[in-house]
């Protein structure tokens, strides 16, 4: 049976089983309710130190249009297209700060992009477009944009937990961030085990139910 959940995903009781399932990979649909429940549940606390958490979209469309936008003369007006407002099969966590222009990777499967020329090859489309896109879309000037020139820059944030087994690469990246969110660091970070991860895996799809399944929609009983 299908049903609407509140994020307008059309979803089966099955993909809640996805996200509590130990090394099962999640898809973009499952990382958008993970962190809109994470929003919904901590934004308040996030916005009084000036943090927002963005859903997975936000880079996505960032990636997919960095062809074009690296072409456009225009850079400063280039058409992001209308969702810009509101990585392949491998999940991280980005957290930008803008006022020291950095992204930082919460990275638990390294042996995916092991090397810096592998991680840069992902991050310079998000590096050489964000400075365009804050100026256009929320005027933030602080930072002169010099044409040809990376504003930005990034580092992993090492010593954290591992995922050797493989496919928690998602939920991983949600904990994370709430954890970085939080003010937890590396020595809290590096105490994940898998066991753990089981267990918040767990916790994220009864969030999720509980969060968004509430005077759910029936879509589809085929």
């Amino acid at each position: 049976m299908q049903f609407a959940i509140k994020t307008n995903h059309i979803v089966t009781n099955s993909f809640f089983l996805d996200i509590a399932t130990p090394g099962n990979w999640l898809s973009d649909e499952h990382m958008h309710v993970i962190m809109q429940m994470l929003w919904r549940r901590r934004g308040s606390v996030l916005q009084k130190d000036r943090r927002v958490m963005c859903d997975p979209y936000f880079t996505k469309i960032i990636t997919s249009k960095w062809s074009a936008f690296s072409e456009a003369k225009d850079k400063l007006h280039f058409d992001w297209g209308t969702n810009i407002a509101s990585y392949d099969k491998h999940w991280v966590g980005l957290s930008i700060n803008l006022q020291t222009s950095n992204v930082t990777i919460f990275d638990s499967f390294i042996t995916a992009n092991p090397t810096e020329t592998h991680v840069d090859a992902h991050m310079t489309p998000i590096l050489k477009s964000l400075p365009y896109i804050l100026e256009q879309y929320v005027g933030f000037t602080d930072y002169l944009i010099k044409e040809g020139e990376r504003t930005y820059a990034w580092n992993r944030f090492q010593g954290i937990y591992h995922n050797n087994r493989g496919g928690d690469c998602g939920p991983c990246a949600a904990k994370f961030m709430e954890m970085h969110s939080n003010g937890d660091g590396k020595e809290e970070m590096s105490r994940i085990t898998d066991k753990v991860v089981d267990k918040f895996r767990q916790q994220y799809a009864m969030d999720c139910y509980e969060e968004f399944v509430g005077d759910f929609q029936v879509a589809n009983e085929a």
